[in-house]
């Protein structure tokens, strides 16, 4: 009797340490690489992936509101019972008067209805708008950019060097090319909205999975103005760094990283 009631103390005792130390951050989420990203009210909310061969398709999102130690980070999973999509290599962003809307583009295979998702965080619901395009090709390794109430993506695998851009408001597809000299890094890229009026785009590599050059130097940059619609190059001065793709960049004042 005495040894059953030591046990049950030491049972007690672990599930006590376990809720106190992990408590609600027992949920890890598993490694992964081409899952996209998009921070929101304190949040970084976070949807599939690839680990190695496996293709995932959770969603969850780690809380930043407050500070915290690595070895228990606020993970919560947020994905629903009947599950979503596997989504590898899109892109993700807000948008809304609140930025309450996430709106995932792209990714492998996803094309025709898949093409874009929303999740209304508000609500907590997730939907698939009946957009005015449909896409019969898939665009991956892309990166959208929010000016306003439109959202732009350039290019991706397949050697794809167009734009679209999504009205937000009336869930309206565009696919236009602007000239005259689009980058060369169509996928892996970085881009990154500067004074609500261009879009750096930095790095990148040719599609198709072509791995030898040339990628996208450093020292001339790509940036569409959306005002005219058209691209320019920018030559870059300094300790310009090594060519690059798969990177990420993010546009703090007077400085781009």
């Amino acid at each position: 009797m005495i040894k059953m009631i030591k046990y049950f103390a030491i049972a007690i005792i672990f599930c006590l340490y376990f809720f106190i130390i992990n408590g609600e951050n027992a949920f890890v989420p598993s490694p992964r690489a081409e899952q996209a990203a998009v921070f929101v009210n304190n949040k970084i909310y976070f949807y599939g992936g690839v680990r190695k061969a496996t293709r995932l398709s959770d969603f969850f999102y780690l809380d930043v509101s407050t500070s915290f130690i690595i070895t228990s980070m606020p993970w919560v999973n947020n994905t629903p019972i009947m599950g979503l999509p596997m989504r590898i290599a899109s892109t993700a962003c807000t948008y809304g008067e609140d930025k309450n809307q996430i709106v995932y583009i792209g990714g492998v295979d996803m094309i025709g209805d898949n093409f874009t998702t929303i999740f209304d965080i508000t609500n907590q619901q997730w939907s698939t708008p009946k957009t005015s395009k449909n896409f019969t090709t898939d665009r991956r390794f892309i990166q959208c950019v929010v000016s306003n109430n439109d959202i732009y993506v350039y290019g991706g695998f397949n050697n794809l060097n167009d734009m679209i851009k999504l009205d937000t408001l009336n869930l309206n597809w565009t696919e236009f090319s602007p000239g005259p000299v689009a980058p060369i890094g169509v996928e892996g890229y970085s881009a990154t909205l500067i004074n609500n009026i261009s879009i750096l785009y930095i790095g990148g590599q040719p599609g198709d999975d072509v791995q030898t050059l040339p990628y996208s130097s450093f020292d001339k940059l790509s940036i569409y103005n959306i005002n005219n619609d058209s691209w320019s190059i920018v030559t870059t001065s300094g300790n310009i760094p090594p060519s690059r793709y798969d990177h990420g960049a993010v546009f703090i004042r007077k400085y781009t990283l």
